[in-house]
């Protein structure tokens, strides 16, 4: 941490969870991993294939078309940041839209380009700094670089790798909006990393951006399916 500053307990421990999953996701060409309170949309398998065709076509990955099998991803990435809580789409770079049916009719985000209405399309983009580690993927050469840094702690782990994104000594590509996002169970909220300063509570269970929420789903007492986004944002009236 900067001089005079100390890295918080919950802080602390959330470092060392992502350092265990990143020395096993070394051990292997590419790695998920998402934190045990995410959601994502019960369409995910029908995402995936557009999503990993525009990662190959974003990092120059080539195919040899007389190999049967080749990562569906490529390798030529260090980080993917699937979830988060926002990123802006670079002005000087060539992100690729997709046309995506299960992007919702409206997201939260500071990037105005998808907010509030994405209008069905997804973005894949060199990362500019997204911020939360919801859930990313790894390469075996990004994971070996995180670990063989010596400056782990010196903030909380998003902000870590947003650094690192942003500052390009990592390759991270962001899919935007996000494919997975923190869901809120209805009751008192309480963070693991934040401590309990504070209360908040959550009248219904939710999970902004994602519009088939896979956990409300699951719970679902309806064949039908279901959102439990939070309510669409009323949009200030435009000054004449």
């Amino acid at each position: 941490m900067s001089e005079g500053k100390e890295l918080k307990h919950g802080y602390a421990l959330s470092w060392l969870g992502h350092l265990n999953a990143i020395r096993e996701a070394a051990k292997l060409s590419t790695s998920l991993i998402i934190e045990d309170d995410v959601d994502w949309d019960i369409g995910l398998r029908t995402q995936m294939p557009q999503i990993a065709e525009a990662v190959r076509k974003l990092s120059n990955f080539k195919v040899d078309h007389e190999e049967s099998k080749y990562p569906p991803y490529g390798l030529d990435w260090d980080v993917l940041w699937l979830g988060h809580c926002g990123d802006s789409i670079p002005l000087d770079e060539s992100p690729i839209q997709l046309e995506d049916s299960t992007v919702p009719p409206y997201v939260s985000s500071w990037e105005t380009r998808i907010s509030p209405h994405p209008n069905h399309i997804r973005w894949v983009h060199q990362s500019s700094g997204p911020i939360c580690t919801y859930a990313y993927a790894l390469t075996d050469v990004g994971a070996k670089k995180i670990l063989e840094r010596d400056d782990h702690g010196t903030d909380a782990f998003d902000i870590w790798l947003h650094i690192r994104c942003k500052g390009g000594e990592f390759r991270c590509i962001t899919v935007n909006p996000e494919l997975f996002h923190h869901h809120e169970v209805a009751g008192r909220k309480d963070s693991l990393i934040k401590g309990k300063n504070g209360v908040e509570v959550v009248e219904n269970e939710m999970t902004d951006n994602i519009w088939h929420s896979a956990r409300c789903n699951s719970i679902s007492k309806t064949d039908a399916v279901v959102t439990c986004m939070s309510p669409e944002p009323k949009e200030e009236p435009k000054e004449d």
